[in-house]
């Protein structure tokens, strides 16, 4: 069971900003991850998994500051004027830690479902994520339209056999 006061506590921790819970929001996100976690029941730690899956954004705000530390190394400082692409987005937790200590942030996902969840999972902060469906390959967006873009484990952009 998900102890959403901890999450809660957390999430205004590590990214600043105390989440809104709407119930219909978090029981959408909760349906959306739920084939996953069905498909992982046979893990031991399925309970913390789904946990980690309802709240990415809060286990990804040590990857947002990570991004933050080597935008700064090449001279760019991640605040509200920057645009970040998050390739790859999965379930949205990393443009959510972003766009919860205000960069602009849009979400690119070749699933459906992943971009619904990341647009919810900026609801908890009062944002409204664009997520785009598409491949890494063919990005939908004009040259130099992000000053970031962040990609990390998308299969997408593995070649095809």
């Amino acid at each position: 069971m998900v102890d959403y006061d901890r999450m809660v506590r957390l999430a205004e921790r590590r990214l600043g900003r105390k989440p809104r819970l709407e119930p219909e929001v978090e029981e959408a996100i909760a349906l959306s991850i739920a084939p996953g976690v069905r498909a992982n029941s046979w893990r031991p730690d399925v309970a913390r998994m789904a946990e980690r899956r309802l709240w990415d954004e809060v286990v990804k705000a040590s990857k947002a500051r990570e991004l933050w530390r080597l935008a700064r190394s090449r001279g760019i400082l991640l605040d509200s004027s920057r645009r970040v692409l998050d390739v790859g987005c999965g379930r949205g937790g990393l443009s959510a830690a972003l766009m919860a200590r205000g960069v602009e942030t849009v979400s690119l996902d070749l699933r459906l479902r992943n971009c619904h969840v990341a647009r919810l999972r900026g609801r908890r902060y009062d944002h409204d994520v664009p997520a785009v469906s598409g491949r890494a390959e063919e990005l939908p967006f004009a040259d130099n339209a992000f000053d970031v873009v962040c990609l990390r484990h998308d299969a997408s952009a593995t070649p095809r056999a």
